[in-house]
């Protein structure tokens, strides 16, 4: 199911953080000014195209792992659609490249970055990453690491059309 990306996200988020509907650090707000000047004077590229693709994938195989949410399919908040907007939209307008091609999160205890990571990680090593893609998952304690790895794992699982395939190989 593609759906239209109606609306530049990273516009949006940046359009709440100015108006202080969103509260963001000062890093955070100066990163989008950035990104959003470097848009509009054209030493950035934006594939809306490329974004959305990020972004509804995500939507339609992604799910809650756990929680009273699981095993529901992720429905990003704004905040998320504007980071893998950054990530996957925006372009070197010289190589056509991701611009980005890491990412620090920063975020409070219990609120998804895990599953936000799991997300993207899954994306990039069925959609994004091409033949050899090799993704790891690194943290202070091999247990965290794993959280991760245990939470694409599950997704692949939960993912309908994984469970189609599996059904006709039966």
């Amino acid at each position: 199911m593609r759906r239209k990306q109606s609306k530049n996200y990273i516009f949006d988020y940046y359009q709440h953080i100015k108006d202080g509907r969103i509260v963001v650090s000062k890093w955070i707000e100066l990163i989008y000014e950035y990104i959003v000047h470097g848009i509009e004077d054209k030493t950035l590229e934006f594939d809306a195209r490329k974004a959305a693709s990020a972004i509804d994938w995500i939507e339609a195989h992604c799910f809650h792992t756990e929680g009273p949410l699981a095993p529901n399919p992720i429905k990003l908040e704004l905040w998320q659609k504007s980071l893998l907007s950054c990530l996957f939209g925006v372009l070197n307008p010289k190589t056509h490249t991701r611009q980005f091609r890491e990412c620090v999160l920063i975020v409070a205890r219990k609120n998804g970055k895990s599953l936000l990571a799991s997300a993207i990680a899954k994306y990039i090593f069925y959609v994004d990453g091409g033949y050899g893609t090799r993704i790891y998952c690194l943290a202070p304690k091999l247990e965290q690491a794993d959280i991760i790895y245990g939470n694409v794992w599950q997704m692949i699982q939960l993912d309908p059309e994984w469970q189609a395939l599996r059904d006709e190989i039966k």
